[in-house]
């Protein structure tokens, strides 16, 4: 018999986004996301979502390709920006054990 699987609390890292970027994220329902974009921390500048690494690197491979795929520019733009601001944030994070 294999030994119990030991849960390990995954870190999470601060994932800064304007309102309406939040908006829009949540309007386009990407799966096993309601749960992170459900509770922002509520900012001057904008909002602050707590997110693990692996739930920020599935997000940011939904809203790159969502990007890619969107048919209006101004919601292409805004996706891409969103993407793009993950992505620098995955690349100030030490690489994976």
């Amino acid at each position: 018999m294999a030994p119990p699987r030991r849960k390990t609390k995954l870190e999470l890292h601060d994932v800064y986004m304007t309102t309406p970027q939040l908006e829009l994220l949540r309007k386009l329902n990407f799966p096993g996301t309601q749960e992170d974009l459900a509770h922002p921390v509520h900012r001057e500048d904008g909002m602050c979502l707590p997110m693990t690494r692996p739930a920020l690197e599935a997000l940011v491979g939904w809203v790159a390709g969502q990007a890619n795929h969107e048919r209006s520019e101004r919601r292409a733009e805004m996706l891409n920006d969103i993407a793009d601001d993950m992505e620098a944030l995955l690349r100030t994070l030490p690489p994976r054990a």
